[in-house]
């Protein structure tokens, strides 16, 4: 194995850390950051002219709010 790689058990104790973390700050993330979020959301579908029909592609931004807004507003 070279120094870069990670053994079975070692790469099963750093998801174990890394889910351990996220759960922990679950909660007070999505509060934090859904208000966050909502001040952002129509200025943002503002810069961007977001209308029905707009194809809109969601990575990783979040619990879904932006992506619930936008097809409120007839995105795709």
């Amino acid at each position: 194995m070279s120094p870069t790689e990670l053994s079975n058990s070692d790469a099963e104790r750093l998801r174990a850390f890394e889910r351990q973390g996220h759960d922990a700050l679950a909660k007070s993330y999505h509060a934090f950051f859904a208000a966050v979020t909502a001040l952002a959301t129509n200025p943002l579908f503002d810069a961007v002219h977001l209308h029905p029909g707009t194809r809109l592609l969601d990575v990783a931004s979040g619990p879904g709010a932006l992506t619930a807004a936008a097809a409120n507003r007839g995105a795709r």
